[in-house]
């Protein structure tokens, strides 16, 4: 069963399918609220939609696009990074970014149509 199969199971199974153990409630839905509240602040909504459109940016590249200055893109990269939302690529000095994985962007497009349906 590939991921797309599996979000499409109602939560109780998806629960059991992935073997979660039984008090996920309490520590799952802490970790859920959590991804929710990193994905609560426009900055980085706008930094996850940027990195979706290209498969790798620096903090240089990210700030020319978003118009902020490159300590603020690092911080809001750092909050990304822990949430395991994106990840990093050193080549020497240089760190590249991209997104984790595409679930992330998934949870935006379903909050844009809950919000415009």
């Amino acid at each position: 069963m590939d991921w797309k199969d599996i979000s499409q199971l109602p939560i109780k199974e998806l629960l059991e399918h992935l073997k979660i153990e039984p008090d996920f409630p309490r520590k799952g839905f802490y970790n859920a609220a959590g991804l929710f509240k990193v994905l609560g602040d426009p900055t980085r909504i706008h930094i996850i939609l940027v990195l979706s459109e290209n498969p790798e940016l620096c903090v240089q590249d990210l700030s020319e696009a978003i118009k902020l200055n490159g300590s603020a893109i690092s911080h809001h990269l750092r909050t990304l990074r822990l949430k395991k939302i994106v990840k990093q690529r050193r080549i020497g000095k240089n760190v590249f970014y991209s997104l984790k994985d595409h679930y992330v962007i998934e949870i935006l497009k379903l909050a844009i149509i809950h919000n415009y349906k």
